[in-house]
C-alpha cells in the first residue's frame, strides 16, 4: 500500500444533496435523500482519494398515539471513480434495511428499539479502512466489513 502524505494540490469537487418528504395523511410520512459528490485531482489528472459514492435513503414512518414505527432503506452505488495514484480499490454497491420503533413514555422519556441491517447483508463501505493486520479474519488489503445485523434497545430523554 502506498504511504499517504498530506500535500497541497489543485482539486475540483462538485456534487449535490437533495431531500424530499411527503406527508399524505396524519401519522404517515414518506421521504428520501440523495447524496452525490465527485472529486478530481487536477494536478495528476486522477480522481480524489476516498470520495463516497452516490447514495440514497428512503423511509416510511407511521405514528399513532405514543408509538412511532419507521422502515428505512439505505443504498450505496458502486464506486469506480477511484484514485489510481493512491492504489485505491473500487468498491461494490450494497443496500441495507433498518426497522425502528419508539414508545413515548411521557415526561420527556421514550423507549426505542430496532434492527439494523435486517437481512444481515455483507458489505464494505467505500470509506471504511482496509485491513493492514496479518492473521485476521479479513485478508490484508481487503476493506473492513460493515456491521452485520444487530438489535438494539435504548432510552431517550429530551427536555
Amino acid at each position: 500500500m502506498p504511504v499517504l502524505q498530506y500535500t497541497n494540490l489543485e482539486a475540483e469537487l462538485y456534487g449535490c444533496d437533495a431531500a424530499v418528504t411527503w406527508v399524505p395523511a396524519a401519522g404517515w410520512e414518506f421521504g428520501g435523500a440523495l447524496s452525490y459528490v465527485r472529486g478530481r485531482n487536477l494536478d495528476l489528472d486522477d480522481n480524489l482519494y476516498r470520495i463516497a459514492p452516490l447514495s440514497t435513503t428512503f423511509h416510511g414512518e407511521y405514528a399513532v398515539g405514543r408509538w412511532q414505527h419507521r422502515v428505512e432503506a439505505y443504498v450505496a452505488a458502486d464506486q469506480d471513480h477511484v484514485a489510481s495514484t493512491n492504489g485505491e480499490e473500487k468498491s461494490d454497491s450494497y443496500g441495507l434495511l433498518h426497522l425502528r420503533t419508539a414508545f413515548d413514555v411521557g415526561k420527556g422519556f421514550a423507549l426505542t428499539g430496532g434492527i439494523e441491517n435486517l437481512f444481515d447483508n455483507h458489505y464494505a463501505d467505500h470509506l471504511s479502512g482496509v485491513n493492514r493486520v496479518t492473521d485476521s479474519d479479513v485478508a490484508v488489503g481487503d476493506r473492513l466489513p460493515g456491521a452485520g445485523r444487530f438489535v438494539y434497545v435504548g432510552v431517550e430523554f429530551a427536555r
